[in-house]
């Protein structure tokens, strides 16, 4: 069982790693916004495959972690007035990606 410490411990880290994550993702201004979101969902597919074929999670666990992640974001896009069936990002781009290692 967690701790109070272990969470605060655990929250800490993970405010750590989403503070260099933006940092990171600022340097690509370069880039449209929605194609750093097609480059990042490709990449979070190749992490989630990793974390399964490497015994971290199963596949029961990545499969509610996704779809969570598409509840989460239906959503949140739903609160914001956008009609996804519409939205750019249910293309293909995701689905005929294959990218099975994360370098």
């Amino acid at each position: 069982m967690m701790t109070p410490h272990d969470l605060t411990a655990i929250r800490k880290v993970v405010e750590d790693c989403l503070e260099e994550f933006d940092d990171f993702i600022s340097t690509l201004d370069r880039y449209p916004p929605n194609l750093i979101v097609v480059a990042l969902g490709i990449h979070l597919h190749g992490m989630v495959g990793e974390l399964v074929e490497d015994e971290l999670c199963s596949r029961g666990q990545a499969l509610d972690f996704v779809q969570k992640l598409h509840h989460d974001m239906l959503e949140e896009l739903n609160e914001l007035g956008f009609r996804t069936q519409r939205c750019w990002l249910s293309s293909s781009i995701f689905r005929n990606s294959k990218r099975s290692r994360v370098t």
